[in-house]
């Protein structure tokens, strides 16, 4: 948060109103659109008061914290201090003393400024102290040289226990000078605190303060672990730091905790251990080693390679082996199917564990894996006589996989030539290729037939033309000639220059034309007032037949209405001179197809590509589908490529497909996939039972146990179980046996056991970085700056909007209520209210936000007791919240529509509109916008309505 702070003598001031305002010509100017149409007018601001005042509460809610040079008179610092109710509640505070160690503790600050680091060694504070040797007497010979660059930044540490204030947004910190603070009953020298002065670390965008003193020789008595006992005594404790930039010029940036993201707020980082009870578990054995009672068999017990522990894995031959030369001996072959046998046994040796008494070992499998061999899963590999059989028969089978790309074996796609996607040559229009604008009848309007070019110049009426009269305005200059237009001779005097000159077309050209007395566009006389006596306020054809005294007449020669000559202010139809709107003109046509500028089907153009070029050297872009010109033709049953038949001639008759034989072919069998892609090539898992898969072993009752094969195994290929446990003098033999009715070509399984579990109480490490306990905000922060008070002389006639100094705007749009009373229901289809930055007066840092509201209720503006903040308003921008005013910004339009449209219905009353901004952006930017007094006519407030009714 962010505190506004005033001289003590200023703090009985109230709320400063100031009233000034723009004066604007009032005009309605109306159009009649017809008998199907509504009276379309607009209304242009009256008088316009703006009232600049200053809030009386504290700024407290900005998202940056300020610690330096503000300007040329004024400092500011920064305030944090710790919620002592709030950390109380943390869990650090309800820790028994005894059952926790603080290690550090720090302020963690983010900041929107780029700092340099400090200091610059591996250890932030131990290997060196300001001015100390190393035996840390102050001025010693052996001082240790600081870092090249010390901080200007400086941190204290305060004592607010006897300040008797509460830290609250409506708490006065006061300033007696502009380096002397008031705290409640504590008055603080800003320049040389009577406080503590804290280590300090910055990063390039951080500031980490340490509770711990700086000097070496301090005895402050302060550390982490006093630190935050203090913090946890909530009834005994109000502490806080105060950070200063002593850089005369320096201003630092911080991000206040209101910043809208908690990853920048700042924190309370804590690093401590606490006793606590964790599970813990103990294996029971270790894993010595294994062997297998069978010929030539590799087994492997993991503690070596990447295996997990007590893994086995069993193999007819090493690995090597089965990697260079394939070779795939079984572990358990023919011979000894629908056999028990033991197929190897594991040493252990029980594990050294004093807390376990338990004397017994629980075994289980994990894992578990018995597979075979098979080179041919969907057993179609031709075995010399059964034809059935398709895979390796040296003969194509109907079904086989072949590729259908003639007999050059090349497939179009890789023919040298390719190009599906070019514009030449494919019988299409492509943009860039030339056309007829002929219409989509191929015929030119001469070549039609009926064609006169007096009487009938568009026999077929296709012609595009949406200005008949061709008297439409467009910003084409004197000669009337755009670019693109046939004879374009080049930009003349007034083209593109936005504004109409002698030349250019009459319609809707957006002002009255005039040729002659008799040649005009057509107006309704009037008067300035734009209104018909009828329609005049107070009208009566007896008694007031002409209100606004605007008749012309012999003795009234200064009356505009009915003078038969148009003035500023009569309606007009800006139709042209002919009076005619283009679509009421003859010959009207905007779906014509001829010369529309864009081609139609059916009209002629040149196949050349979008290149517009035809047979180019080189000609890179002809559609060519098929190069090789092998592409099957169904009618003239000629070409290979796509005939859904194998063209191949064996011309060696060795049953396979070579290299310039035609269309490749593979002898895959009918399900196109060779034994290397069929599921379950080289590996099958053998179903294996692992009965209850546990053994509980009482080693210290039976030494020696043995076990049978699982009762439940024939319903399996194989069953694996441990067959035998025996302890003696502490290792332990486990032997495992295996029956299989296939062929067991690899075996792997991880033997696992429970271990033992029991609590256990140790220090966990804890680091937790705070900034709210309990949904509660941790830390307080207010950026101490003496701020301006301003005396009315010195906002007279001033539009200023500013967050520090609490500057807000009211604007009165004073005729307004008028123009709502008088156009109830209107429908109102524009209404902005322009305003004009002072470029010269205004400091904007990058942005500044502009949020617009309007009072909800009546507000007497002329009270000198006014303040804003104690009404009641609502937004009134539609889009968003607020108006992002960059630093270049040269005027603002502020769209009105929705809110006028609902003052206008009678969903809101208008009471009055509110201009100010918030402490997201640079807290000291100032917007400053030209008023009445601007000297520029056209740079003045302008509230523009367009309605109909």
């Amino acid at each position: 948060m962010n505190y506004k702070v005033y001289p003590i003598t200023s703090l009985v001031l109230g709320g400063l109103l100031l009233l000034f305002s723009i004066r604007c010509e009032s005009k309605p100017v109306a159009v009649e659109l017809g008998d199907n149409g509504n009276n379309l007018a607009a209304w242009n601001t009256g008088e316009i008061s703006a009232d600049t005042f200053q809030d009386s509460i504290s700024v407290a809610t900005s998202e940056r914290l300020y610690a330096g040079r503000i300007d040329e008179d004024h400092r500011s610092y920064v305030l944090l201090r710790l919620n002592p109710s709030t950390f109380s509640q943390s869990e650090i505070c309800s820790t028994p003393v005894d059952s926790i160690q603080i290690k550090t503790t720090h302020l963690q600050l983010k900041t929107y400024s780029t700092l340099p680091k400090f200091p610059r060694t591996e250890d932030p504070f131990d290997q060196w102290t300001a001015g100390a040797d190393e035996d840390g007497e102050l001025g010693g010979e052996h001082s240790t040289p600081a870092p090249d660059e010390l901080p200007t930044l400086k941190a204290y540490w305060l004592d607010l226990s006897e300040a008797g204030f509460d830290w609250n947004e409506e708490t006065v910190f006061s300033f007696v000078d502009d380096s002397t603070l008031t705290l409640g009953n504590l008055q603080l020298n800003l320049n040389t605190p009577d406080a503590e002065e804290l280590k300090l670390h910055t990063q390039h965008h951080g500031i980490s303060i340490y509770f711990e003193p700086f000097s070496a020789t301090s005895d402050g008595g302060l550390d982490p672990a006093s630190v935050i006992e203090a913090f946890c005594t909530a009834s005994e404790s109000d502490y806080a730091v105060l950070l200063t930039e002593t850089d005369p010029a320096g201003l630092v940036e911080i991000y206040s905790s209101n910043y809208l993201y908690t990853s920048n707020v700042p924190a309370l980082d804590i690093e401590y251990d606490t006793y606590q009870a964790v599970d813990s578990t103990l294996t029971k054995y270790d894993v010595l080693g294994i062997s297998s009672p069978l010929e030539s068999v590799y087994t492997r017990i993991s503690g070596e390679g990447t295996l997990l522990p007590g893994t086995v894995l069993m193999f007819g031959d090493s690995l090597n082996t089965i990697v260079q030369e394939g070779a795939l001996t079984p572990v358990i072959g023919e011979s000894l199917l629908d056999s028990e046998i033991v197929i190897c046994n594991i040493s252990l040796q029980l594990a050294d564990n004093a807390v376990d008494t338990t004397h017994s070992i629980d075994f289980y499998f994990q894992n578990v894996h018995l597979a075979n061999t098979d080179l041919d899963p969907a057993g179609d590999d031709f075995d010399g006589s059964d034809t059935t059989l398709t895979e390796n028969n040296l003969s194509f089978d109907n079904g086989e996989l072949f590729a259908d790309c003639g007999t050059d074996n090349i497939c179009n796609v890789d023919e040298p030539g390719y190009l599906p996607d070019g514009t030449e040559g494919n019988g299409s229009w492509d943009a860039g290729e030339l056309f007829e604008d002929t219409g989509i009848d191929s015929l030119w309007s001469s070549e039609e037939e009926g064609y006169d070019p007096d009487t009938n110049p568009d026999p077929a009426g296709d012609d595009y033309n949406v200005d008949p009269a061709q008297d439409n305005w467009r910003d084409c200059g004197a000669d009337g000639l755009c670019e693109g237009d046939e004879t374009y001779p080049g930009a003349d005097d007034g083209e593109g220059d936005g504004e109409w000159n002698p030349g250019e077309g009459t319609e809707s050209n957006g002002r009255f034309d005039l040729v002659s007395e008799i040649e005009s566009e057509i107006f309704q006389d009037t008067g300035t007032d734009g209104l018909f006596d009828t329609e005049e306020p107070g009208y009566d054809p007896d008694t007031n037949p002409d209100p606004e005294n605007d008749n012309w007449s012999p003795e009234n020669s200064n009356g505009t209405e009915g003078d038969g000559v148009w003035e500023a202010g009569e309606p007009f139809l800006d139709a042209g001179l002919d009076g005619l709107w283009s679509w009421e003109e003859a010959g009207y046509n905007p779906d014509g197809t001829e010369n529309n500028g864009a081609y139609d089907s059916g009209e002629m153009f040149e196949d050349c590509g979008s290149d517009a070029l035809c047979n180019e050297e080189p000609d890179t872009d002809n559609y060519n589908p098929d190069p090789n010109g092998d592409d099957y033709d169904a009618t003239a049953e000629t070409g290979t490529e796509g005939n859904n038949t194998l063209d191949w001639t064996d011309t060696d008759e060795d049953g396979r497909w070579d290299d310039g034989e035609g269309e490749q072919w593979w002898d895959w069998g009918t399900d196109q996939v060779p034994d290397s892609l069929e599921i379950y090539y080289g590996s099958n898992n053998i179903t294996t039972s692992l009965g209850s898969n546990i053994v509980e072993w009482d080693y210290e009752t039976d030494p020696v146990v043995t076990f049978e094969l699982p009762s439940n195994s024939e319903n399996y290929d194989a069953a694996l179980w441990i067959s035998r446990l025996q302890l003696d003098n502490g290792f332990i033999e486990l032997t495992i046996s295996a029956k299989s009715a296939k062929v067991v070509d690899g075996i792997q399984f991880t033997l696992n056991h429970l271990p033992f579990a029991y609590q256990d109480t140790v220090f966990v490490g804890n680091h937790p970085k705070l900034i709210a306990v309990n949904s509660e905000k941790l830390i307080d922060d207010a950026s101490l700056y003496q701020g301006h008070q301003y005396a009315a002389e010195d906002l007279n006639n001033i539009f200023m909007i500013n967050y520090a100094d609490r500057l807000k705007t009211v604007l009165e749009l004073n005729e307004l209520n008028a123009f709502i009373a008088a156009h109830e229901n209107a429908l109102i289809s524009r209404a902005e209210l322009k305003l004009f930055v002072d470029q010269e007066s205004s400091s904007i840092k990058d942005n500044i936000r502009l949020y617009v509201k309007r009072f909800t209720e009546p507000v007497d503006f002329s009270d000198p007791g006014f303040v804003s903040d104690s009404l009641s308003v609502a937004s009134v921008l539609t889009t968003s919240a607020y108006l992002n005013i960059p630093a270049d910004a040269d005027s603002v339009v502020i769209d009105l529509r929705a809110l006028l449209q609902d003052f206008v219905v009678g969903t809101f009353q208008y009471n009055g509109l509110e201009f100010e901004t918030d402490g997201w952006d640079d807290n000291f930017s100032r917007l400053i916008f030209n008023t009445q007094d601007a000297a520029d006519l056209n740079r003045r407030p302008k509230l523009q309505i367009l309605y109909s009714e």
